[in-house]
């Protein structure tokens, strides 16, 4: 799993019913809202969500979002796939307030997971690096440093992990093909 940074993210919604409502990240989905939802759904929790198109990697495909701006340059994205445009194939978010059933939240560093006893697989493909919690089946992205570094050493290293342990979580996501 690839998850897409929002970095073209630019106008800022405050979204007023996010207090109010769950805030924990499973494999399931993001708070009260479940991958494989249809994308309209996400308003009924987020009435501030707004429609952007993603654009993948590679010829010109694309397929509908909605995101969900919060103060500052805090954001939660749900995405289609470009094969069924109608249902939530991806959320992630790099907002402080959602959290696992662990507690971990962005901001926390790869070091509290491993100190808690948490194993992380590693996924990295040349253009990105995509760690996951084993026992929670949640995707997260690390800092831009720290992604550096791994890509520039792994090869090297008897344990690449070592490379993220002071690395800080900027972001969770999960993702589902939807195929019932």
């Amino acid at each position: 799993m690839t998850i897409r940074f929002a970095l073209a993210l630019s106008l800022l919604v405050s979204s007023p019913c996010s207090a109010q409502q769950s805030t924990v990240i499973t494999p399931q989905g993001v708070g009260p809202v479940r991958l494989c939802d249809s994308l309209a759904h996400v308003n009924t929790f987020f009435s501030s969500a707004r429609d952007i198109v993603v654009t993948g990697y590679g010829e010109g495909v694309s397929w509908p979002a909605k995101v969900v701006n919060s103060e500052g340059s805090v954001w939660i994205l749900f995405e289609t796939g470009w094969a069924d445009t109608t249902r939530i194939h991806q959320i992630s978010t790099n907002s402080p307030h959602y959290h696992t059933r662990h507690g971990y939240a962005v901001g926390n560093t790869v070091r509290q997971l491993l100190a808690k006893g948490d194993s992380i697989d590693i996924a990295y493909d040349q253009t990105a690096l995509t760690l996951t919690i084993r026992a929670e089946s949640v995707a997260f992205q690390v800092d831009t440093p720290a992604q550096l570094a791994f890509s520039r050493r792994s090869r090297h290293e008897a344990n690449p992990l070592a490379l993220l342990s002071r690395a800080r979580i900027i972001e969770f996501g999960v993702s589902s093909d939807c195929v019932h």
